[in-house]
């Protein structure tokens, strides 16, 4: 595979998912449940991230996501903590934070987050089973366009991670109201990317990721997704996903070409320089458990 070195640093895969032993267990059983497999990788954070590193990969966003109401919190201290294990000299992990609509303040768990050193924000409708138009999200939104934070958003709600176009087109109200934040389609709303497509040319706050869905790639047609090469991240789903990263970068190499690999780096790290890392001054949340 051929592989764009964007000012002399590798790919930057922000659809990673790095958990702690006994839940990435869980994740994986739940998705062996729903009939999804087999998987291009192991259960093993270290595997996983030499297989990146050798796939050319330097930065990944390892991305939560709450399944019910109350576990956010200690959830994001178990990724703050995991991104700073995991990260290296190879590889850097940038840690991802979530909420639910029906925590006790969604608002306060995003800006502990930022406290910790989180800097990515990951909302998995399907699995906490909400919309992304939730009015309990309201000061979440005003928390996450604070501290400038993207936001990566697996939209709808069918278990098998497929999204609808009324789905999609839903992320518009929360684009139109929050202007500054970017909110990103995780795997470019399949198999909705006409939608998806849509929405981006409508809201230029509005991105996408080329992340398949188990072992279907995102449609990235260039005659939809072409102009928009500025707004689309790299994704794998890595370890829960039957596709190789490098077998993900041939796919979008081959829709889009390698110089809009190339924007896809530098628009990640974009997005990453203009976070605020300064907390406010809400009141500290419950400290680190066990989220399994």
């Amino acid at each position: 595979m051929s592989t764009p070195q964007p000012g002399g640093q590798g790919l930057v895969d922000c659809h990673v998912h790095l958990f702690p032993e006994r839940l990435a267990r869980a994740v994986r059983q739940a998705l062996e449940r729903y009939g999804l497999g087999p998987f291009a990788y192991p259960l093993d954070n270290a595997r996983v991230l030499e297989d990146l590193v050798a796939a050319g990969v330097s930065t990944v966003w390892s991305l939560p996501y709450a399944h019910a109401p109350g576990v956010a919190s200690s959830l994001n201290a178990t990724m703050a903590d995991l991104a700073t294990e995991l990260t290296s000299q190879q590889l850097e992990v940038v840690g991802g934070m979530t909420a639910h609509p029906e925590d006790r303040d969604p608002a306060a768990t995003i800006d502990q987050g930022v406290a910790w050193g989180l800097r990515v924000v990951k909302l998995h409708c399907s699995v906490g089973k909400y919309s992304i138009a939730d009015p309990g999200f309201t000061g979440m939104w005003e928390a996450i366009a604070q501290h400038r934070l993207p936001v990566v958003i697996h939209l709808g709600h069918a278990t098998s991670g497929r999204t609808q176009a009324a789905e999609v087109t839903e992320l518009g109200r929360v684009a139109a109201r929050h202007p500054t934040i970017s909110l990103i389609v995780a795997h470019a709303g399949h198999p909705s990317e006409p939608a998806t497509a849509a929405l981006m040319q409508a809201f230029p706050n509005v991105f996408a990721d080329t992340t398949p869905v188990d072992d279907r790639p995102a449609d990235l047609a260039p005659a939809r997704f072409g102009q928009l090469a500025d707004r689309i991240l790299f994704g794998t789903d890595t370890p829960n996903t039957s596709r190789t990263v490098e077998t993900s970068m041939e796919d979008v190499q081959r829709q889009l070409g390698d110089a809009a690999v190339l924007k896809m780096a530098e628009t990640a790290a974009r997005l990453l320089a203009t976070v605020s890392v300064e907390p406010d001054a809400r009141p500290a949340l419950p400290g680190r458990e066990d989220p399994a």
